[in-house]
């Protein structure tokens, strides 16, 4: 006896209830792995808590920037900022580059700036909270931080015999996309790893994409499909 899952949907957290149940056989064991997993890389590394940027003109008002909510590699990251920089005060300058050895951005500029502000850009550009003066070329305290998601987990109610920092979770596979945002994540495990069943009633599938905390991976809406295979033990 063996099954086929196949789980579609917008959500990170894919649904299926059985009606009637699937019953296993009592004196069989059964084991559960990942087929594969579809969806678009559109997860965030920019939001609405980290997206904001401070600086003070030559008369000393205040300008806010807010980068839009999206999915960037750093260099089209430091592009937007300079944009939406200009937009707003277009005789400062701001300019930020990255340090290939270091992985740390030279900051320059002729602005005051706050990194100290409610979801500041600074982690992001790997700087502490602070202020940097007018008039001065600053260094990062840290290399970037661009990523927001090191691993997508693949979390299945069924599945028994993983942990995720210590604690017993129900994770069967754990990837990171080969393809940068923007493109189609088609993950299809060559060597599919089998975790033990427990349960001989079932009435639910319940899917969970996570990330290496154990909290779900906001894909901005895109659809995302699952596909399980249930079998005997060999």
């Amino acid at each position: 006896m063996a099954f086929s899952f196949i789980l579609s949907g917008t959500s990170s957290e894919l649904n299926f209830d059985f009606n009637p149940p699937i019953y296993l056989e009592d004196d069989i064991n059964y084991e559960i792995g990942l087929v594969n997993f579809d969806s678009f890389y559109s997860i965030p590394n920019v939001d609405e808590t980290n997206n904001t940027f401070i600086w003070w003109d030559e008369v000393n008002q205040k300008h806010t920037v807010k980068i839009p909510t999206g999915a960037y590699e750093i260099n089209n990251l430091m592009e937007v900022m300079q944009r939406k920089i200009i937009n707003e005060d277009d005789d400062a300058v701001i300019t930020m580059s990255l340090d290939i050895n270091t992985s740390k951005v030279i900051l320059r500029t002729n602005r005051k700036i706050s990194f100290d502000v409610e979801n500041s850009l600074c982690v992001v550009l790997g700087f502490n909270k602070q202020i940097v003066e007018a008039e001065n070329n600053t260094v990062g305290n840290s290399p970037v931080q661009i990523l927001k998601v090191n691993a997508i987990c693949i979390d299945c109610n069924l599945a028994a015999g993983s942990y995720l920092n210590g604690r017993p979770v129900h994770i069967i596979h754990e990837f990171f996309p080969a393809v940068s945002p923007g493109y189609k994540i088609i993950e299809t495990p060559q060597n599919t790893i089998y975790y033990p069943v427990t349960l001989k009633r079932i009435n639910n599938v319940r899917i969970r994409i996570i990330d290496q905390d154990g909290e779900l991976i906001n894909f901005r809406g895109e659809v995302r499909t699952v596909r399980l295979h249930l079998r005997q033990v060999k």
